[in-house]
């Protein structure tokens, strides 16, 4: 009796803790990976806004494997001892690159100030059954944003290193 009865205040005592941990409002990391963008729920609203915040992600994600590319391209030419013309093929890469930053950070913060009337607008959607799709496609839509907003500034800074050491090895 007495171990039945500990069982059962054991339970009690960890059932809550564990669905506690799995109700809190943070990610984890797998879930970060795993951002995903969700199929369209017919509403042109929240459809044109999700899509519109993971063009961003998606474009952010592409901007981290052009900028390794890059890099690797310069370690290359650096250990080689050679130059590259000023006109060179990864210095146009490189500004062309500065300027999708500065055009995604203005479409960062304009689809930002949209987000707060986006969450309201999904839970108004008819019919009623599309509320649940609408607001997960919301929350995803925000949570790829933020990841946008959190590694636009260290590609900011990634790309003016990488400028920086291209024309230092750029040929007069």
């Amino acid at each position: 009796m007495k171990q039945i009865f500990a069982l059962g205040l054991a339970l009690m005592l960890i059932a809550p803790a564990y669905s506690f941990k799995n109700t809190l409002p943070f990610s984890t990391p797998e879930e970060e990976k795993d951002l995903k963008r969700p199929g369209d729920i017919g509403d042109s609203e929240v459809d044109g806004f999700v899509n519109q915040s993971f063009d961003l992600y998606e474009s952010t994600l592409a901007t981290d494997k052009n900028l390794k590319t890059i890099e690797t391209d310069l370690e290359k030419i650096e250990k080689e001892g050679n130059k590259i013309k000023s006109d060179a093929d990864i210095l146009k890469r490189l500004y062309a690159i500065q300027g999708e930053l500065r055009s995604r950070d203005d479409k960062a913060k304009e689809l930002d100030n949209k987000a707060v009337d986006m969450a309201k607008h999904a839970k108004e959607i008819k019919p009623i059954n599309k509320v649940p799709k609408a607001t997960k496609n919301v929350n995803s839509a925000t949570k790829a944003l933020d990841k946008t907003k959190e590694m636009t500034p260290a590609q900011v800074k990634k790309t003016e290193e990488l400028t920086a050491r291209a024309k230092k090895i750029t040929e007069d």
